[in-house]
């Protein structure tokens, strides 16, 4: 996490890669978690939304990662997936706060593109 926030991205992803190589099955939820979120930051968006995808694949209802693959809902535009993935990782983890943060601001959104159209 630390090559990434230094915007070391190439060496971050190698990072993660050579992490995943070494990851128990238990571990590697995490690790695709963490690069779901790499890939995010760089906007990544298709490639960031399979990484959270496999963490879910790994480990069902893994609040984390909802809540990460709303994030890139959200940049997308797409709220209504966005809520979905914010409500199930509120379901997994009640008390992950990020993701309750993240529905209130998503309803937001969505009110305020209403009152454009």
């Amino acid at each position: 996490i630390s090559l990434q926030l230094l915007e070391e991205s190439s060496q971050a992803e190698k990072v993660y890669k050579h992490a995943l190589s070494l990851a128990t099955v238990e571990q590697a939820h995490a690790i695709f978690t963490n690069l779901g979120n790499f890939y995010r930051q760089l906007r990544k968006y298709e490639t960031a939304k399979a990484m959270f995808s496999k963490a879910l694949d790994l480990q069902p209802g893994y609040a984390p990662a909802y809540n990460n693959l709303g994030l890139v809902f959200v940049a997308e535009g797409q709220l209504e997936q966005a809520k979905f993935c914010f409500n199930k990782a509120v379901e997994s983890d009640p008390f992950l706060d990020a993701a309750k943060s993240n529905i209130l601001k998503v309803a937001t959104m969505s009110k305020s593109n209403r009152k454009l159209a």
